[in-house]
């Protein structure tokens, strides 16, 4: 309370039950916030694998393209690229 007559011992005791609304609030509902607080669903051994074929596959797309577009052809024309992956693909 912000009355000149309340205590500090008032506030306290305002700012205890405060507190608890506030806890049991949050163990019912979360969180206040504007979002929700969710945990993301692990990723399986067949969508990392799908991911990283298909990180691969555009990757030699465009590097193919990009070394017809170096020798003087045309990239639309190009096949993907057949050489090893690097690592940091």
């Amino acid at each position: 309370s912000r009355s000149r007559t309340a205590t500090v011992a008032d506030r306290d005791v305002i700012r205890a039950r405060l507190g608890g609304l506030y806890d049991r609030y949050v163990g019912m509902w979360g969180p206040l916030n504007r979002f929700k607080l969710t945990e993301p669903t692990p990723l399986s051994e067949d969508k990392i694998a799908a991911r990283l074929d298909k990180a691969i596959t555009e990757w030699r797309i465009k590097t193919g393209r990009e070394e017809a577009l170096a020798d003087g052809l045309d990239p639309k024309e190009a096949g993907p690229y057949t050489g090893s992956i690097p690592d940091e693909v």
